[in-house]
């Protein structure tokens, strides 16, 4: 329920370019089209190539009342503004993942609701596919033609298990991760250096660090509060700067959480103005050692929203009016954060030559892009 809250929630459509003098950064929106989509209603993670190759996730959610949705990958080669299907994509249950070397180069991998997976690489921008191997690989990321990262559920162990390739896709090598059984988020700052959070059988939150490829990994528990639920997102600006989020149950919120010592040890952000109960964080990423942006959302209302049936038949959950969407702002490395109303729900975020890149949500469907550009840049 909360989840396809979070996804789904409405919020007022107008600013399609927002700028004013009290803000150090500027705006600008960016409403796609979907041309002839059977799933794409939202957009929630992105990755961009270049200004105008951007590929995402797609969704649907819910599905005919099911909480679980509908996913597919999609891709704009105008910048956002019109996008189209990746039809062998569509998931149900849990969205694809993709790696993007260049704008040529892209591997996608799927489950299809029949159980079927399959890990596919394109080599001319998307135009044909190809496919690798069958495993069910979680892509992590593509640091060249030929190597590779992933997780794979290991069925033997009950684990998680990290996966490596060496010749572009087509077969894998698995290692067991220590120290954790639930992996929410994976992020590598190269081919060396990465980390994996999620939680463990206790539902403690544990980070993994990483600085030779996965060959060894050092374990970091975190003091998160009781009942999370998922640990939302991960950003390391470099191999010792890093911020992470947080979900509880229920109405619980979340929690931000910083190091400066590449994972060992992790600091919560003391400003409950933007988070604990009832209020949401989804994305923090700084440009540098300063200048930091988040996004939030703000629970309102009194009793959670009933679903309503849309005119496709697809029940949706619709928030009320007084539900509030924050940008936060900081040029103090997070020290202080700054609150700024916007009128949109942020999903993901890439960092893009001096600007944030992100997908947001409005309403009951549009795949909108969103431009951060700090001032002065």
């Amino acid at each position: 329920m909360l989840l396809s809250c979070l996804l789904c929630s409405t919020c007022p459509a107008n600013l399609q370019n927002h700028r004013s003098q009290a803000q150090p950064f500027t705006l600008t929106w960016t409403e796609g089209k979907c041309q002839r989509c059977r799933i794409a209603q939202q957009l929630a993670d992105i990755d961009f190539s270049d200004a105008k190759e951007t590929w995402g996730t797609g969704f649907l959610f819910p599905y005919h009342g099911q909480g679980s949705g509908d996913y597919i990958m999609v891709h704009s080669n105008d910048g956002g503004r019109a996008w189209k299907e990746l039809r062998f994509s569509a998931t149900h249950g849990g969205g694809p993942t993709f790696s993007l070397l260049d704008a040529r180069r892209v591997w996608v991998s799927a489950m299809a609701p029949t159980g079927e997976c399959a890990v596919r690489r394109t080599q001319d921008g998307g135009l044909h596919w190809k496919a690798l191997t069958d495993a069910c690989i979680e892509l992590v990321r593509f640091f060249s033609a030929k190597r590779g990262y992933g997780l794979r559920l290991c069925q033997e162990a009950e684990q998680t298990c990290f996966a490596r390739t060496s010749d572009g896709g087509h077969t894998w090598e698995y290692s067991a991760l220590p120290s954790i059984r639930y992996v929410d988020k994976a992020v590598f700052l190269d081919a060396q250096t990465g980390w994996i959070a999620g939680k463990m059988q206790d539902k403690r939150v544990v980070v993994l660090r990483t600085i030779d490829g996965g060959q060894n990994w050092d374990v970091s528990m975190i003091e998160a509060g009781n009942g999370v639920a998922e640990v939302r997102d991960v950003f390391f600006l470099n191999p010792r700067r890093g911020w992470l989020i947080t979900w509880a149950f229920n109405e619980g919120g979340t929690r931000l959480l910083q190091t400066i010592d590449g994972g060992k040890n992790w600091i919560a952000d003391p400003d409950n103005s933007f988070q604990g109960q009832n209020k949401w964080l989804s994305v923090v990423r700084f440009l540098d050692e300063k200048i930091g942006f988040a996004f939030n959302a703000v629970d309102t209302s009194n009793e959670p929203p009933e679903p309503i049936k849309g005119p496709d038949g697809y029940l949706r959950f619709h928030f009320t009016a007084g539900d509030e969407n924050n940008l936060l702002y900081t040029n103090d490395g997070g020290d202080h954060w700054d609150s700024f109303a916007i009128p949109r729900r942020v999903q993901d975020c890439q960092v893009s030559n001096g600007d944030l890149l992100c997908s947001a949500i409005s309403g009951k469907s549009g795949l909108w892009l969103v431009k951060v550009h700090p001032s002065g840049r």
